[in-house]
């Protein structure tokens, strides 16, 4: 945000930003799945063959989510409201493909577990959810 004349900094160009560059410096950070905790889950969760398996599953899942993420983020700035509504239109649909990418694989990952481990499961997300 840039400074008002007193030093302080601008509520509008605060805001225009926020609304502006929030997906821009998403998509220059990339969506990196190693964000997702899968070798704490593993470390944590203490998987058995099969759901070491289904883990490998869900970490295959979430790199191609976050390569459909990133295959959304714009090549340039959209300068009309109707090339930013196209633009949003599109980030739209490609984190519902994320999503539809994900849900089998953690779905089967999470079915697998035994009530310890889902307990273990949910502590270690949210947990890096706070760090994160």
């Amino acid at each position: 945000s840039e400074l008002a004349p007193n030093g302080t900094t601008t509520r509008r160009n605060a805001r225009t930003e926020t609304q502006s560059d929030r997906l821009a410096r998403a998509c220059s950070q990339g969506s990196d799945p190693s964000a997702w905790p899968t070798a704490r889950i593993d470390d944590v969760v203490q998987p058995t063959d099969s759901q070491r398996a289904a883990l490998s599953e869900l970490r295959a899942a979430t790199e191609k989510a976050a390569g459909i993420v990133r295959s959304a983020c714009p090549t340039g700035s959209a300068l009309t409201p109707t090339g930013r509504l196209a633009a949003m239109a599109q980030r739209i649909g490609a984190l519902q493909d994320a999503l539809e990418t994900l849900r089998p694989a953690l779905s089967k990952f999470y079915a697998s577990l035994n009530d310890e481990q889902k307990s273990r499961f949910n502590r270690t997300l949210l947990s890096a959810r706070r760090e994160g």
